[in-house]
């Protein structure tokens, strides 16, 4: 029983392998972000597995297979990866850019930029560069002819998204309590405007009254005054 590999099996194995590291790092970042489960690339893993247990059915000589059965179970082992790592990477992605935007809506400018002041000169610019680039590597998604090093740059634009991510979390604690003690020093002072128009609309009003009282007083006086003269 030869159990050993070709130097273009063992390539495609090696391929393999660096393929679902990629996939393996972006399944980490895609449980943190959301706790149920994105079946499309699950699906696809197992079919992978699948491929790859035929291949060491026949290498541990459980069944006996001639010609290039070994090559295209490995070929379909790295195709079901391919695709399993661009479907994770495409649900990572939607997701990334809700919590980056989504966030931070609830805040002011003002509180952003007293709390987060590289949010808007670098973060945003960052985010932008990263979400500009991702539609491109889609694009150069290619099943029949696949280039790893698109996945790499495409994994590497991910954990960048994810490190952003990360750090509006760390952020957002005290986003939300400047933006708590601001709204509620608003608050103090409009209750603080209005007891002061309240305050006014009295003072008014007295006056009004005291006003009305000092002039009958006058016209009183004036009037017995008059009688007196003419009489």
């Amino acid at each position: 029983m030869d159990n050993s590999f070709s130097s273009d099996e063992s390539q495609k194995i090696h391929d393999i392998t660096e393929l679902y590291s990629y996939y393996k790092t972006l399944s980490i970042i895609a449980e943190e972000l959301e706790d149920n489960s994105f079946i499309p690339p699950i699906n696809e893993i197992k079919d992978s597995f699948d491929h790859l247990m035929r291949v060491f059915g026949v290498k541990c000589g459980f069944k006996e297979k001639n010609g290039n059965y070994i090559q295209e179970n490995l070929d379909a082992v790295f195709r079901h990866v391919y695709r399993a790592t661009y479907d994770l990477l495409d649900y990572i992605r939607i997701y990334q850019k809700q919590i980056i935007y989504r966030k931070m809506e609830g805040f002011s400018r003002e509180t952003i930029v007293t709390v987060f002041p590289d949010y808007y000169p670098t973060i945003i610019p960052e985010v932008e560069q990263c979400l500009t680039k991702i539609p491109i590597l889609k694009g150069d998604k290619d099943i029949g002819d696949p280039d790893i090093e698109k996945v790499k740059e495409f994994v590497s634009i991910t954990e960048k998204l994810h490190e952003i991510c990360s750090l509006i979390d760390q952020k957002y604690p005290a986003l939300i309590e400047y933006e708590s003690k601001k709204q509620s020093e608003e608050q103090v002072k409009e209750v603080k405007q209005e007891e002061f128009q309240i305050m006014g609309h009295k003072i008014a009003y007295k006056s009004a009254i005291v006003g009305g009282i000092i002039g009958s007083g006058i016209g009183a006086i004036i009037a017995f005054v008059l009688a007196y003269l003419y009489l």
